[in-house]
C-alpha cells in the first residue's frame, strides 16, 4: 500500500482532488466506545439538553479520542490525518434519553445559566475499522493577527476531511457535525 504523509501531501502530488467525493475506510488504533463498547478507531460522546420546546441548546461533557488516523483510499492509498483536521457527518451509534433525577440534577449544576433545561441526551458516534464512509477532502479560512499594529489580519486555510456515513449531496456532507467539531476553532 502506497502511504502519504498528510492531506497537504495527497492534494500536492494530485492524488486527491479538493472538492471531489471518495469511497474511505478509516484506521487506526484500535478502542472500545464509552456507552456501546463497540470496537472503532474514533468515538465521540457529548451529553446534548433541549428546553421545554424541544430545542437543542448545547452540549457538554464532550470526549473524544485523539489518536490520528489513516484514510485508506480505494485505489489502495493511504494518507495520515491528524483528528483536528477530521470533520466528521455522522449518525449517532448511541442516543439514550437521561432519566437518573440525581443524574439530570448534577448535569444541571454543572450548566447553570439561567435557562430552564427539560430534556437530556447522551450520544456517541464512531468511526469504525473496515466500514466504508465517504470522504471529501475541502479547505477552511481562518486568520492570523496582523503582523503589523493598523495592519490587516492574514488569512490562511487549512485542509480538512469532511466525512460522511450517508454520503454528500451536490458536495454537502448528509447529517449533521458531530458536537465537537460544531464549535471547532484555530
Amino acid at each position: 500500500m502506497k502511504k502519504f504523509n498528510s492531506i497537504q501531501e495527497v492534494i500536492s502530488k494530485n492524488i486527491l482532488e479538493l472538492n471531489k467525493v471518495y469511497k474511505i475506510k478509516i484506521d487506526g488504533k484500535e478502542h472500545k466506545a464509552p456507552f456501546t463498547n463497540r470496537k472503532c478507531v474514533y468515538y465521540e460522546i457529548a451529553t446534548l439538553f433541549f428546553n421545554e420546546k424541544g430545542v437543542n441548546l448545547g452540549f457538554f461533557n464532550n470526549y473524544h479520542s485523539t489518536d490520528d488516523l489513516t484514510v485508506i483510499l480505494e485505489d489502495n492509498k493511504c494518507f495520515n490525518i491528524y483528528v483536528n483536521q477530521l470533520r466528521p457527518y455522522l449518525y449517532p451509534s448511541y442516543r439514550n434519553i437521561i432519566t437518573d433525577i440525581k443524574r439530570i440534577n448534577k448535569i444541571k449544576e454543572e450548566i447553570f445559566d439561567g435557562e430552564n433545561y427539560e430534556h437530556f441526551i447522551d450520544i456517541e458516534f464512531i468511526l469504525e475499522k473496515d466500514k466504508e464512509y465517504y470522504g471529501l477532502i475541502g479547505t477552511e479560512t481562518y486568520y492570523l493577527p496582523p503582523e503589523e499594529p493598523k495592519g490587516r489580519p492574514i488569512k490562511e486555510f487549512s485542509y480538512v476531511l469532511l466525512l460522511s456515513d450517508k454520503g454528500f449531496i451536490n458536495g454537502k456532507p448528509q447529517g449533521d457535525l458531530t458536537p465537537y467539531y460544531i464549535g471547532f476553532t484555530y
